[in-house]
């Protein structure tokens, strides 16, 4: 499966601690890794996505210059439907054109999301897009269901339990904080 590590507020976002996590990563999860920076201060969010190597990841991630009250999420994939390319990569973006959810590189206005797991309900094998992809453009970039997940998160993962099951989910979004769904695992204050 997929691999997803947060930084949130609070973390140095170029810790060694942080970066082994990112090459960690790559070693079993290498069919295409991004990331996101959301920055405190301005609420933007940068993706980049289509990296292969985790040190090019690593100096493009260091060029961003994220700083302590920053949110960044690094995704790893393992692909398990659609082309392994850029455009299967994560993040993608909760847009609302074909265009906006696969961009691989700049500001959105938009939040995005990376996920750990298989939406079955969105797997579509003979597709060249993967289950993240249709699962982001046909559900999660509605703006009633992306509503819902802002006002409580609980009611979130019980009304949408049979879209979401026990993947995992990190949410980042321009006007508030890193939301996480599922079952992620803490160490040293990163996920």
């Amino acid at each position: 499966m997929c691999l997803i590590s947060c930084a949130p507020k609070g973390t140095k976002k170029d810790s060694e601690f942080f970066y082994n996590a990112i090459r960690s990563g790559f070693r079993c999860n290498s069919q295409g890794s991004g990331y996101a920076v959301k920055y405190s201060k301005t609420g933007k969010i940068y993706i980049s996505k289509g990296y292969w190597d985790p040190e090019r990841l690593i100096a493009s991630l260091d060029r961003r210059k994220a700083e302590i009250d920053d949110e960044v999420v690094v995704h790893n994939r393992i692909a398990t439907s659609g082309q392994k390319n850029i455009s299967n990569c994560h993040p993608f973006i909760l847009g609302t054109t074909h265009a906006e959810v696969i961009q691989n590189e700049g500001y959105t206005q938009f939040p995005v999301l990376v996920h750990n797991g298989v939406f079955n309900r969105y797997s579509d094998y003979q597709s060249d897009f993967s289950d993240t992809y249709h699962f982001t453009k046909s559900f999660a970039s509605i703006p009633e269901v992306l509503s819902i997940l802002k006002r409580d998160k609980t009611l979130f993962q019980t009304l949408f339990k049979d879209h979401i099951y026990s993947n995992k989910v990190a949410f980042l979004f321009p006007d508030r904080g890193l939301e996480t769904i599922g079952d992620f695992v803490t160490d040293q204050e990163y996920m």
